[in-house]
């Protein structure tokens, strides 16, 4: 059998729940940082194109990579 690696990651349920997060964001920026996500869209004349960010490939190599993404967590605060 050949293709890519893969590496299965094993959420801490109680441990997202507890910082305000969901498995759906963590599983979305996961995916975004190692396989690209898309950002935006640039035009070009008539022309739309996909703006695709990703890790650079270097830090996407290992499972010491996975271990070391810093996720950041934007908490909206709203005011009277």
């Amino acid at each position: 059998m050949s293709g890519l690696p893969q590496i299965s990651i094993k959420l801490n349920r109680s441990k997202i729940a507890q910082y305000g997060l969901n498995v759906e964001d963590i599983n979305s920026a996961i995916n975004s940082a190692f396989a690209g996500g898309i950002a935006g869209t640039v035009f070009e004349g008539q022309k739309r194109f996909d703006l695709v960010v990703r890790l650079e490939q270097s830090e996407r190599q290992s499972i010491e990579d996975v271990k070391d993404c810093l996720l950041l967590h934007l908490m909206v605060i709203r005011f009277p």
